[in-house]
């Protein structure tokens, strides 16, 4: 029976519910800006300095996304781990 390291043990669900709703918080106001700017482009209003920021806010959008991916898929695998390991326990 081989105990779980700190490392491998799966996030706690309220401590991934806190990670995702920051994610989320952080998310908003950049999709915000990003949603007004292509609104703005279809529109037919192109600024040059609403494009200049769009551009490092996009960046920062995907890579948040990005981010969020990982933190949630190593939540997961995890999680599944900890699940196959726990008949092991049990024995």
């Amino acid at each position: 029976m081989a105990a779980l390291s700190d490392q491998d043990q799966p996030m706690p669900i309220p401590k991934l519910t806190a990670v995702i709703g920051l994610f989320t918080a952080v998310a908003i106001p950049l999709a915000a800006v990003l949603w007004t700017t292509l609104n703005d482009l279809l529109s037919g209003k192109v600024r040059l300095v609403q494009l200049l920021v769009a551009i490092p806010v996009l960046v920062a959008f995907v890579l948040l996304l990005i981010a969020w991916g990982r933190v949630v898929q190593q939540a997961q695998a995890k999680r599944e781990d900890a699940a196959m390991r726990a008949p092991e326990r049990s024995t």
